[in-house]
């Protein structure tokens, strides 16, 4: 069995969708001998001359990621001068990154699959592309609905929504990362044939040794303070802008030592620094971290906080949980089906004190949290796998 994967809305390094779609397709060729070819859709910006319009509008390329050997295909966006340069990134840092790449250009890749046996998809440009597949060559295709191809993307433009309502209904199934996820999509359409399966995570994200443990701590945290953190991208959709605010009640009701962590980076970055030192908080703005260094952090967090407006499934909050750390979300999209209402806390207009008092609440009495035992990768592939072989066996 030939499979194409192929992966939109990821970027190249191991995190993320890209993570997740190689995690799959490794134990699909593993434990059922699929042969598997990885394809990832991006984009790149070129100043436009008379060149340029006798080239292709795309560019192929591969590269090692995860040890595994990745066609790239690129899309390219010609810009005329610096002005519309500027233009370009500050769609893509604006509510407009969520926009998809052009249907003429989807057509065009349909050729680099009419000799798969089945694609899976992975995101919406990677869906549409599969869709159109489908439609020219008759390839069956299926699709895993992470998040923000679901609740954000579709409902940018009357394009976005037309290609992924039927990219929905004309895939063989469709995957969704939560219960909620599923219950989203029924917005768009109630039509197609949708399931639930979770993701795992990184096997770098584990419960470290006593040992290990007391080496960071010397490094990280010599003066055993509590530690509460923040992993993500600093985006509006994260709530990222109310760290601060969420870090000072923490502050003033806590009376402990207490530190707090922010890894990751962002348009709201420089609004969070000017917070932060307006307050007087004691608190580390980390950067981008590797897999293993997110890892180190989160085995030397008490509380890991996610007050996101939405989410699919985040990873993230499986990381901490199988790191050891207790964690605190916002009620929203598939948080409550890894975290259970009690460590949860309602969107409103009292959201920062609320979600405060919840992690001082943690603070003051911690408790095992456990692992969610469906969000294992060899429950999810199994799964997966008995609809593969039910469509195509």
């Amino acid at each position: 069995m030939k499979i194409a994967i192929i992966i939109s809305g990821g970027g190249t390094s191991k995190q993320g969708i890209t993570g997740i779609a190689l995690s799959r397709g490794e134990l699909l060729s593993l434990k059922h001998n699929y042969d598997i070819d990885y394809f990832l859709i991006s984009s790149s910006y070129r100043k436009l001359s008379l060149k340029s319009f006798f080239y292709s509008n795309h560019i192929l390329s591969e590269k090692i990621i995860d040890n595994k050997k990745v066609k790239i295909i690129t899309k390219i966006e010609y810009y005329t001068n610096i002005r519309g340069l500027r233009r370009l990134l500050k769609n893509y840092y604006s509510k407009k990154k969520y926009r998809l790449l052009d249907w003429e250009w989807h057509k065009t890749l349909s050729k680099y699959f009419k000799n798969y046996d089945a694609i899976i998809a992975h995101f919406n440009d990677a869906a549409i592309i599969a869709d159109n597949v489908k439609q020219k060559y008759g390839i069956p295709y299926f699709v895993t609905w992470h998040g923000s191809d679901i609740h954000s993307r579709p409902f940018i433009d009357e394009f976005a929504i037309t290609k992924t309502i039927s990219a929905i209904e004309n895939a063989n199934c469709n995957f969704f990362v939560s219960n909620s996820l599923l219950r989203e999509s029924d917005k768009l359409t109630l039509k197609g044939e949708k399931v639930v399966i979770y993701n795992g995570i990184n096997s770098c994200f584990y419960k470290y040794d006593n040992a290990k443990l007391e080496d960071l701590k010397s490094k990280y945290n010599p003066q055993n303070k509590k530690i509460v953190t923040f992993v993500g991208n600093f985006l509006p959709i994260k709530n990222a802008d109310l760290l601060p605010d969420i870090f000072l009640k923490i502050s003033k009701e806590y009376k402990d030592r207490i530190e707090f962590w922010i890894i990751g980076d962002g348009p709201l970055k420089i609004e969070i620094q000017h917070k932060i030192e307006n307050y007087k908080l004691d608190c580390v703005l980390w950067g981008r971290k590797t897999p293993s260094e997110i890892s180190d952090f989160l085995n030397l967090t008490d509380v890991f906080i996610l007050p996101s407006k939405n989410e699919g499934l985040p990873l993230v909050i499986l990381e901490s949980l199988a790191c050891g750390a207790n964690a605190v979300g916002s009620n929203v999209g598939g948080i409550i089906e890894l975290l259970g209402k009690d460590f949860c806390v309602d969107i409103s207009e009292t959201f920062v004190d609320d979600f405060a008092d919840k992690v001082v609440s943690v603070l003051e009495t911690p408790i095992t949290q456990p692992y969610p035992g469906n969000c294992t990768w060899t429950k999810i592939v199994q799964k997966e796998y008995e609809i593969y072989k039910k469509v195509l066996e």
